[in-house]
């Protein structure tokens, strides 16, 4: 876990420099999620994970490895995927509610690197981040409106290639979670 914290701490570093983004860096920095049935592990530890796993998920097919510093765009998707978070948190009933992540975290990653990554990739990495919450596994509690956007919008709105890649974040998504309540979190 300290790992994680230190490389947590590195790529935020690198990513939002407290000197230049220093709300985003501080809200990122102190932001905590509260345990649930979903979510046993940190914010932190989730962030770095999920980056680590979609990283090697993408890099086999050689997706989004555009070089960015010392590290590829993938690693920065993964790492980001939930940014949005801290920002849009409300609470009810001690439930931490996150509605418009998706879309917070897409324009932050769009704002951080406009001028730094060429167009398609950024393109590519946002829509990525933007619409990872969108229910992509067979299920019965999908509802109309989901399985209409997958089903219709996605295949007119993206080219063919997203649909692999948010699937494979979606994996490392879920790779990156500890379900069980037997390990040590951060309080609130």
């Amino acid at each position: 876990m300290e790992n994680c914290n230190e490389e947590f701490e590195r790529l935020l570093q690198l990513i939002f420099p407290r000197e230049s983004y220093p709300v985003i860096y501080d809200t990122l920095f102190n932001f905590k999620w509260l345990p649930t049935r979903h979510h046993c592990e940190t914010f932190r530890f989730h962030s770095v994970k999920t980056g680590e796993k979609w990283t090697c998920c993408v890099k086999k097919d050689n997706l989004l490895q555009f070089k960015w510093k010392d590290i590829t765009l993938a690693q920065i998707v993964g790492f980001l995927h939930d940014c949005g978070k801290p920002f849009v948190e409300f609470i009810i009933k001690n439930l931490q509610m996150f509605t418009g992540h998706t879309q917070v975290g897409a324009r932050l990653l769009c704002m951080r690197f406009d001028e730094e990554v060429p167009i398609k990739e950024l393109y590519n990495a946002v829509s990525i981040i933007d619409s990872h919450m969108c229910c992509l596994r067979n299920s019965n509690n999908i509802n109309i409106e989901e399985m209409l956007r997958v089903n219709a919008v996605w295949h007119m709105q993206y080219p063919s290639y997203i649909l692999p890649m948010l699937k494979n974040l979606q994996e490392a998504d879920d790779a990156s979670r500890i379900l069980t309540k037997d390990i040590i979190v951060e309080k609130r």
